[in-house]
């Protein structure tokens, strides 16, 4: 599986009740932004109840968090405190050096 639709059409597939009035919005939607080595993804929606608004659909257990009611609000909550956004989302990006197997998670902005 390599796209969201790959991901979600695998879950619509295989239980198509459980899913059913979750994704409504799959077919027109536009993935704007995911998370580095995820399978999560900012969508926004086209169609479906999410209509117009940025969700974020985290892969576990196809949970979908409301983000943002437009993509200007989706950008000015989420430029304004990035590590916040991710520690809201239980989420984290990190960062690797060519010279070690050190990970290096951000905690501030600067």
């Amino acid at each position: 599986m390599n796209s969201v639709n790959d991901w979600y059409k695998f879950l619509w597939d295989n239980d198509r009740e459980e899913f059913e009035d979750r994704l409504d919005w799959l077919d027109n939607c536009v993935v704007i932004a995911s998370p580095s080595y995820s399978a999560n993804y900012f969508i926004f929606a086209l169609t479906g109840r999410y209509k117009g608004k940025i969700i974020y659909c985290d892969h576990d257990g196809l949970e979908i968090i409301e983000f943002a009611n437009s993509f200007n609000e989706f950008l000015e909550k989420y430029l304004s405190n990035p590590i916040d956004t991710m520690e809201e989302l239980e989420w984290s990006t990190r960062y690797e050096d060519e010279a070690s197997d050190i990970e290096w998670i951000p905690i501030e902005e600067v």
